[in-house]
């Protein structure tokens, strides 16, 4: 019988404790919202990441003075930039940098990412945007995740789902339209109630898309369903069937016109 192990008495390397950190259950992770917080700085292109501790692959970091990188100038059209934490080394030359990582064309996590735990290893903590002839740079996603998130499971920050046309949040009903993800990444919740400004929902029998598009962060890879409540409208009461496909937009079906309908309770898997 043929087995490796670590955690037995006896020094242990950094690539077992890498290996071994993710079945302790642990994830890229930073202390709080403000530990090494990549924001816009002043200068063309800049963006900097804040003091503060994280850790990730069995490797802590506690980043005691502000780090500023520049992001090259983007031609022809916006490209988009994975700022990263990246552990490497091994023993007392290991080393931890701050680089920006890409391009890509859409606001997607750089592919060229290093997960070699114990070796190298890149941390993922923004994806920022550079558009042709613009100096200052624009936040896409931020994609840290604290030690409460990751204890919790979500995401702290709901983000507002844009509505269109005349569609209000209804607060008698539900939260304001939202969505969370989780932590880490894999799973997304939406809440929320929306009602009709001019008094009911008139596409019955029809599938009607509803809202902006999700990003992609929030887009499953096949197509998802959920059952809503809904009322209001006639006949009185009713249900709604939802569903968001792989581009982000959410659609709603009705056999009659609600004045209200709800989003509670909607989790699904992007994957």
């Amino acid at each position: 019988m043929a087995y490796l192990s670590a955690g037995f008495d006896g020094t242990m390397y950094e690539g077992p404790w890498a290996q071994a950190w993710p079945f302790m259950g642990h994830g890229p992770v930073v202390e709080n919202d403000a530990a090494q917080k990549v924001t816009v700085a002043t200068g063309t292109r800049k963006v900097r990441v804040a003091v503060g501790a994280g850790a990730a692959a069995g490797v802590y970091v506690d980043l005691q003075d502000v780090v500023d990188i520049t992001l090259p100038d983007a031609t022809g059209s916006a490209k988009y930039w994975t700022i990263v934490r990246r552990t490497s080394g091994t023993g007392t030359a290991g080393n931890v940098t701050w680089i920006a990582l890409g391009p890509t064309t859409t606001p997607v996590v750089a592919g060229t990412l290093i997960k070699n735990p114990g070796v190298t290893y890149d941390s993922a903590l923004a994806i920022y945007r550079i558009t042709p002839g613009s100096t200052i740079p624009v936040l896409m996603q931020d994609l840290r995740d604290t030690l409460g998130e990751l204890r919790r499971g979500w995401k702290d920050e709901w983000v507002e789902i844009t509505k269109p046309g005349t569609i209000e949040d209804d607060s008698a009903h539900g939260h304001t339209w939202a969505y969370r993800l989780s932590a880490p990444a894999g799973r997304v919740e939406i809440r929320g109630a929306v009602k009709a400004g001019d008094g009911a929902f008139s596409s019955a029998g029809v599938e009607s898309n509803i809202g902006s598009p999700l990003p992609a962060a929030a887009r499953p890879s096949r197509r998802q369903y959920h059952i809503g409540a809904a009322s209001g409208g006639t006949p009185i009461p009713g249900n709604v069937r939802f569903y968001i496909g792989t581009d982000g937009q959410i659609a709603y079906f009705t056999l009659y016109n609600p004045a209200w309908m709800s989003f509670d309770g909607w989790v699904y898997d992007t994957n």
